[in-house]
């Protein structure tokens, strides 16, 4: 959504999506990809591990299918060799569709190796793209379909992509009408097997995405709605799916299902909603720290959200506080009706980061040596095309 000449907001995405049943996924891939043939891109471990594995290729049959290993944070190194690959696969070829099956690290790849059928070099789209910070508007591209394993990324619904320098310690973001997936395909089972710190760190990136789409220059009624009914789903599942994991001794499997499903839908609606407005400052802050330090995305874009919104909250601006209040208000009902006195929102959501989450917001913790420091890096955030959406950016870098 954006403002037109007249001030006229329009809310805009051509994903089109498959919320299936828990594990009925298959007839939704096949029905995707027809009678097109499938380059599957998914994580490396998925071969080795047999069962998801197997299932597609016994859904797509072995002369359908091409099969690429993606790494777990692929780097722009990585990027060159398979966009060669690729775009050996698909020349000349109309029949080609990439089924990207994994986290968002894999379909953000997918969405950028479906760029090969261009044929333009790799280099080229980096350099004159991708680096300059170009929108990717006309390059022509493989149909993507994005099936996410995972509850938080949103990649399978935006027209975003991640692509990092380790070695430079850089990371850009790619954006334009060529990178919105054709299809996106949902089904809450195909993140059942994920480890512990993998479902918390999905589930925090759709909680940032919810607060960074409402703190937003680019925030619009439609955006608004979303983003609070997902911040609410993630506060209200995550604790769930995390107590209830029964390799951690859960044992309430009607709970658990409906966690990973209350996230799954979470997840998708954080990814509308931020699909049309994009990310903000707790993103702008997040990268230098996983780059650095190491810390998984997740947790480095959701740290910083108390002090974000403690600081969005400082600024007079009523509807955007009446949509925090109403992110918490099952919060402030307990309390009020516990006898307590209702708390600010930015307390509610660091005692649920530290204590339902796990995650900690002390600053050191992320190799910052405290609130100056910290203060400091807003003001060079304040200053990333990211965090130039912050909706008091302008006011906050006189």
């Amino acid at each position: 959504m954006r403002l037109s000449s007249a001030g006229v907001k329009r809310f805009y995405n051509p994903v089109r999506l498959n919320f299936t049943e828990w594990g009925n996924w298959e007839t939704s891939i096949l029905e995707a990809v027809g009678n097109r043939k499938a380059l599957l891109m998914t994580y490396p471990q998925a071969e080795a591990s047999g069962g998801l594995f197997s299932n597609l290729r016994a859904v797509l049959g072995d002369d359908k299918m091409l099969w690429v290993a993606c790494p777990e944070l692929p780097d722009v190194n990585e990027h060159r060799g398979m966009h060669r690959r690729v775009r050996n696969f698909v020349r000349d070829r109309d029949d080609i569709v990439i089924v990207a099956v994994g986290g968002g690290s894999v379909i953000d790849l997918a969405k950028v190796m479906s760029l090969a059928r261009s044929q333009v070099d790799f280099e080229d789209i980096f350099t004159e793209r991708i680096a300059a910070g170009k929108h990717i508007d006309r390059l022509s591209h493989v149909p993507v379909v994005a099936v996410p394993t995972t509850a938080g990324t949103g990649s399978e619904v935006t027209p975003w992509a991640a692509v990092w320098d380790t070695q430079s310690k850089k990371k850009w973001s790619v954006q334009g009408r060529s990178l919105w997936p054709e299809r996106a395909i949902l089904d809450p089972s195909l993140s059942a097997s994920c480890p512990r710190e993998v479902t918390r760190n999905s589930a925090l990136d759709a909680l940032s995405h919810s607060f960074e789409a409402i703190w937003n220059v680019n925030h619009n009624p439609v955006s608004d709605v979303l983003a609070v009914a997902a911040a609410k789903g993630v506060l209200r599942h995550l604790p769930t799916v995390i107590a209830q994991d029964p390799r951690d001794g859960g044992d309430d499997e009607k709970a658990l299902l409906l966690a990973r499903t209350g996230l799954s839908v979470a997840s998708l609606r954080a990814g509308l909603a931020f699909s049309n407005t994009e990310t903000a400052l707790a993103h702008a802050i997040s990268y230098r720290i996983t780059i650095e330090q190491g810390v998984k995305h997740g947790a480095a874009c959701s740290f910083s959200l108390p002090r974000v919104l403690r600081l969005a909250l400082e600024q007079a601006d009523p509807t955007r506080d009446a949509l925090f209040q109403e992110i918490f208000s099952d919060f402030m009902t307990a309390d009020k009706l516990a006898g307590r006195r209702p708390r600010e929102p930015y307390e509610y959501l660091e005692h649920f980061l530290n204590e339902d989450a796990g995650v900690s917001t002390a600053l050191e913790d992320y190799g910052i040596s405290g609130e100056v420091e910290f203060q400091e890096r807003i003001r060079q955030a304040l200053w990333h095309r990211r965090g130039r959406n912050f909706l008091l950016a302008a006011h906050l870098k006189r």
